[in-house]
């Protein structure tokens, strides 16, 4: 990317908010999108341009969904303009302009007491959000953000990749099965209680990928959960269980305790949590074959002997 064509749309953007760049300078590169740092002569401001279109979502459902969150207290970066609310794309890309979250990203299962606080009272104003259907949020109406399938197990499938046995295709085995056939008898009792909970059909809006990358923190406090490109109509262990995987059980009961606190009677569990970590680790298994994710195997067989174990 061209920095001075850079500079001139970053001039433009600022124009809207009757602000003027002092500095632009290029921050990180992901799967969905580019991230840009701008200082304006007011404050300092990330430019997200989205290369993924269809793995994120559209304008209207990141504003009104990190505007819910933080309205109650969740700690999220609500963006102040967008492409869509503009009309301009950058080079043909949609973008979102939001303010810049000062900190870093936590180690991984060694979360503060006071970030662990954050993130379960966070989860709990995501999944208090309106929702019908399942799946990736296709739209929001009113208040409510309405799922691309009425179909939980379909919507389940466009997030994970085969994270429950009896929906695999006839002739797949899960890698961390083939990696550890001894785990396999453990790990089937454990997915019978997420198949019966995901029957039950209680949808919330999941961020669904909790890792410590997703987490900026500024010393012992959360500045903010970032990247709700993933967002999925879900059960709500899927969150749960993703605090698990990713940070362990001890961070998880802190979590799970300010969640609790702050949540609607949910009817979670931690022991149905524990069982939906194992389900989220086949998905890492399987995601293992793709170029460049081997390593996912290792960590998954490891989380799921874990949680067999204890």
């Amino acid at each position: 990317m061209d920095h001075q064509s850079f500079e001139r749309f970053a001039a433009e953007t600022l124009d809207h908010l009757g602000e003027t760049p002092r500095h632009t300078g290029f921050l990180a590169q992901g799967a969905t999108s580019r991230v840009w740092e701008i200082w304006s002569d007011q404050r300092a401001y990330v430019l997200r341009i989205i290369d993924s279109p269809a793995r994120t979502l559209n304008g209207p459902l990141d504003r009104f969904l990190r505007k819910w969150i933080s309205d109650r207290g969740g700690r999220v970066s609500c963006p102040v303009l967008s492409s869509d609310e503009v009309g301009t794309l950058w080079q043909g890309r949609p973008w979102t302009l939001e303010p810049l979250l000062v900190g870093r990203h936590p180690p991984r299962g060694k979360l503060p007491a006071p970030v662990c606080r954050a993130l379960g009272e966070t989860l709990a104003a995501l999944h208090q959000v309106p929702v019908r259907g399942f799946g990736r949020p296709a739209h929001v109406d009113g208040a409510c953000i309405h799922g691309a399938t009425s179909d939980p197990v379909a919507g389940l499938l466009q997030r994970f990749d085969h994270p429950l046995p009896e929906h695999w295709p006839q002739d797949f085995t899960s890698p961390a099965f083939a990696a550890a056939p001894e785990i396999e008898t453990g790990t089937h009792a454990l997915l019978q209680k997420v198949s019966a909970r995901v029957a039950e059909r209680r949808p919330v809006i999941c961020h669904s990928d909790l890792h410590e990358q997703q987490l900026i923190c500024d010393g012992d406090q959360l500045v903010g959960l970032i990247d709700f490109g993933d967002a999925t109509l879900l059960d709500p262990h899927w969150d749960l269980g993703s605090v698990i995987y990713f940070h362990g059980e001890r961070n998880f009961r802190q979590v799970f305790a300010a969640y609790q606190q702050a949540a609607r009677d949910t009817g979670c569990q931690p022991d149905l949590a524990a069982a939906f970590s194992v389900a989220i680790a086949l998905h890492h298994a399987a995601r293992s074959r793709l170029p460049g994710k081997s390593h996912r195997l290792e960590r998954a067989v490891a989380h799921i002997r874990q949680i067999i174990d204890t």
